[in-house]
């Protein structure tokens, strides 16, 4: 006896919809992911509640941009020219001083402020990491992934709430890349919003070049003009505003940022902070390494065609190739 209704008519197995998804599958993966990175997640907690209740510093950093940031609090200039009975160390550009100095009015000479603002950039690193690789991979379950192993690297866990601006400079930086990832051909202001950020990110740490180039040469050879373009506005972001401050400042904030920054490199000690990041981040690293021409190959444009022969159409296969007739 049949029991389908009236109207109604069965659907073939084949058609029905798949219980297991590739969108299913992810999260899956990605639930399996995080529940291995439990342990690392819950150190990550353990770490940064630590620091922000500990009262004192807990490197030596912190003491020197807490005393810069309450120096300019109190009006001085802590960019004051080479003088050793008034020298302040400065070794930073200004805008995380101009953050934390206004706060220290309120709250005094408090480490608080200055590793909440680490804490909240950390943060946000994730969600700048996690937005892109969802989108660039069409899974949301592999940006949340992404951005739970941020949290998992030792670095970030002991940078994360501390008095520190690099991990804020990062946050800025990652900011200005997501944005020309998403908005590549932004126009007007739109456009002006990724130089904006990457200048900002100078200005938190002078150091926190590498996205601004990796996003201008990107959008180089996308498009010569705009990448072009692209440079240029953030230069001038950039240029004008540190040399007027350094000649309002009589040379004080070239010689705070770059000049007093200019130690001899090393080759051993660079091959020894590899050979500790290798030895403890391996798995990734060497993900990223296999997966690096993959990636760059789909983020070139697409090669175009040249006009004549072969831009023309394929014929179809010889067997259904068929010469039409036309009468006389």
């Amino acid at each position: 006896m049949n029991s389908t209704q009236p109207g109604e008519t069965r659907q073939p197995n084949s058609e029905k919809k798949a219980l297991l998804t590739p969108s299913l599958l992810g999260w899956v993966f990605a639930a399996a992911g995080i529940l291995l990175l439990l342990p690392r997640l819950l150190q990550f907690v353990q770490i940064t509640s630590a620091f922000i209740a500990w009262p004192w510093q807990f490197d030596f950093s912190e003491g020197v941009n807490l005393n810069a940031a309450m120096q300019l609090a109190s009006g001085h200039n802590i960019y004051h020219p080479g003088d050793p009975g008034s020298f302040i160390s400065a070794p930073y550009p200004p805008l995380f001083y101009l953050i934390t100095a206004p706060l220290s009015w309120l709250t005094g000479p408090c480490l608080l402020v200055g590793r909440l603002l680490s804490l909240i950039a950390t943060l946000a690193v994730t969600v700048l990491l996690a937005v892109p690789v969802g989108k660039a991979t069409r899974f949301g379950c592999a940006g949340v992934l992404a951005g739970a192993l941020w949290l998992t690297f030792s670095p970030v866990m002991i940078w994360a709430a501390l008095y520190t601006r690099h991990i804020f400079a990062l946050a800025l930086g990652l900011s200005g890349l997501v944005w020309v990832m998403l908005k590549p051909d932004a126009r007007r202001f739109a456009f002006l919003v990724g130089p904006l950020l990457f200048a900002l990110a100078f200005f938190t740490k002078q150091s926190a070049v590498d996205m601004a180039a990796a996003a201008t040469l990107w959008l180089f050879l996308r498009d010569p003009t705009k990448g072009l373009r692209f440079g240029l506005v953030l230069a001038a972001f950039v240029l004008i505003p540190f040399f007027a401050a350094n000649l309002l400042l009589k040379g004080g904030l070239w010689e705070h940022t770059i000049t007093n920054q200019g130690l001899p490199s090393s080759s051993r000690r660079f091959t020894r902070l590899l050979g500790r990041l290798w030895g403890e981040h391996w798995p990734i690293l060497s993900l990223g390494i296999a997966s690096a021409p993959a990636v760059i190959v789909a983020l070139l444009p697409p090669v175009r065609k040249p006009l004549g022969v072969l831009s023309s159409p394929r014929p179809p296969a010889r067997a259904n190739f068929v010469i039409p007739w036309r009468p006389p």
